[in-house]
């Protein structure tokens, strides 16, 4: 056959093309010998028409079944078409490879396998950078590439290097011709430069009726060229909020201010937030020291800023107030003064209560006479009884003591002490006249009586004297002491009898005499020396007379 296989011999005609020779013989039989004779003849092929179906696949991916269409629906192949070698995006022929059948004449139409690009995806990842930094590396992330198929080229940006966004595009980036490359652009950002920085250093604040805080002068900044703003807030010293505003406080208290540094074209801003405290302004207040006279109504509490100053427009609260009481004596000042703008300082002062001063005219009091114990009658004064209640606290209550000093001594005077609530004093000067030796007394013994009245400075307001006048005698002379040479109306003091007056002895040089004002005067006792001898004894009262003031 067409195909070299031998056939026959048989007496089966062949059925498949070739070339065959075919030998006929006619068997003789009893008239005619037998014949034979041979001749050659063919099968042709029969003729069919094989189309190639065209045919395309995705880059990377198997190639698909690669069929036909034959004219002779009847026929059957066997063997495969076949296509051109490579993998690559392109057309490739499709040939007829093995297909074939020794029966038929096969005429072969050809097509093509297409090999498409392969997507892949291929996404930019957005970038940022710092105005005046260099550019980050622009990156993607692919989907698509096989085996160790890579992508090459690099990425690119839209120029520029101002603050802004500029677009990543694909640029020179590719997989080569087998894939088609679907790019999703991002970003790049260059955002203002992160180094700008504000400091803001607080200072020492006192109240001054002035907004206050740290601000433009204790301010520095980097980097931003905009401008500063100042935020206030925080709480006076009387709990009350303030802010938040613009406008620095003014009251003392805790505060804290927030500083912004405005943004630029190329810089980002910055803040920062500092406490600072406003303290109140100290001043110092001292009391003035006050005085009245016994019995007067209180003179006004003043008092002077002595360290700092009220800011114009400023006053004080409260008051200044004393310790009670109307004795004579010191009471402290105290204070309530506040203002809570204010750290005050209070120096105290004293309140004095002096004792009344008898004034002068109220001296002469006639010839009136009161037992002691009685109201003095003083007309005019502020207070009859009162007065006399003063004055008899003074006079029984108080001692004096004074002592005749050496005969030939001249005038000694002696004060009473003070006590009460008015300043009466007196003294007594006595002049020993000395006696003559052997007439048989000690000599003519001169007395003065001196009453004053006093204002509360112990300035003298009124004095009187008086000449007392005893004889003192050897024997049982016992004359009282009496006033001499003095006005009608004027002070007579008397003083009770000595019960003896016996003085041995003209030889006396010391006559010591102690008296102690008990209402009445009393000779405490007399010694002597030499020959001086005996005693002196006194028998006083524990009252006597008052004639006058």
């Amino acid at each position: 056959d067409s195909s070299g296989n031998p056939y026959g011999p048989s007496t089966t005609p062949p059925t498949h093309p070739g070339s065959y020779v075919i030998k006929g013989v006619l068997a003789g039989d009893a008239n005619y010998e037998s014949r034979e004779t041979t001749a050659n003849f063919t099968i042709q092929k029969l003729p069919v028409t094989v189309t190639a179906d065209p045919k395309e696949k995705t880059y990377g991916d198997t190639d698909p079944g690669l069929t036909y269409v034959s004219s002779d629906l009847g026929a059957t192949f066997v063997g495969t078409l076949a296509r051109g070698s490579g993998e690559s995006v392109g057309t490739y022929a499709i040939g007829q490879g093995s297909l074939d059948n020794p029966n038929y004449s096969i005429t072969y139409v050809s097509a093509n396998l297409t090999i498409q690009p392969k997507a892949l995806t291929v996404t930019a990842e957005a970038k940022s950078k710092m105005y005046g930094q260099v550019d980050p590396a622009l990156t993607y992330t692919s989907s698509g590439l096989i085996g160790t198929d890579a992508l090459s080229g690099s990425l690119t940006r839209d120029s520029g290097q101002d603050i802004g966004s500029y677009e990543i595009r694909q640029g020179t980036l590719t997989a080569g011709e087998n894939y088609t490359i679907y790019f999703t652009g991002a970003q790049l950002v260059i955002d203002p430069l992160d180094n700008s920085s504000i400091t803001i250093t607080p200072g020492t604040y006192t109240y001054n009726k002035l907004g206050q805080g740290p601000g433009v002068g204790q301010t520095s900044t980097s980097g931003s060229t905009g401008g500063v703003t100042y935020t206030y807030e925080g709480t006076d010293n009387q709990g009350n909020p303030y802010g938040p505003t613009s406008t620095p406080p003014t009251l003392p208290g805790s505060y804290k201010v927030k500083g912004e540094l405005a943004a630029d074209s190329n810089h980002k801003g910055a803040e920062t937030t500092v406490n600072f405290i406003i303290s109140p302004k100290p001043i110092t207040i001292t009391a003035d020291a006050k005085s009245k006279v016994y019995g007067q109504n209180d003179p006004a509490l003043t008092y002077q800023i002595t360290s700092g100053t009220l800011e114009s427009g400023d006053s004080l609260s409260g008051s200044l107030s004393r310790e009670s009481g109307e004795n004579v004596g010191t009471h402290a000042i105290s204070s309530t003064l506040a203002n809570s703008n204010y750290e005050i300082t209070y120096q105290g002062a004293l309140l004095t209560i002096i004792r009344g001063s008898l004034p002068a005219p109220l001296l002469n009091l006639s010839q009136n006479t009161v037992m002691y114990g009685d109201c003095l009658p003083l007309p005019g004064l502020l207070d009859a009884q009162q007065f006399y209640n003063d004055v008899k606290k003074v006079i029984p209550d108080a001692f004096l003591t004074f002592e005749i000093g050496d005969i030939a001594s001249d005038l000694i005077s002696v004060n009473s002490v003070q006590g009460g609530k008015y300043n009466y004093n007196f003294s007594l000067g006595v002049k020993i006249i000395p006696a003559v030796k052997g007439e048989g007394f000690i000599g003519d013994l001169t007395a003065y009586l001196r009453h004053e009245w006093q204002d509360g400075n112990q300035n003298t307001m009124a004095e009187q004297t008086r000449l007392l006048i005893d004889q003192v005698g050897l024997s049982g002379r016992n004359p009282p002491i009496t006033d001499a040479g003095l006005p009608a109306n004027g002070m007579n003091v008397v003083f009770s009898d000595y019960a003896s007056r016996n003085i041995q002895s003209a030889g006396v040089e010391d006559l010591n005499q102690d008296f102690i004002l008990e209402g009445t005067w009393q000779p405490a006792s007399l010694t002597g020396s030499g020959s001086t001898s005996g005693t002196l004894n006194s028998m006083g009262g524990d009252a006597g007379y008052w004639n006058g003031s």
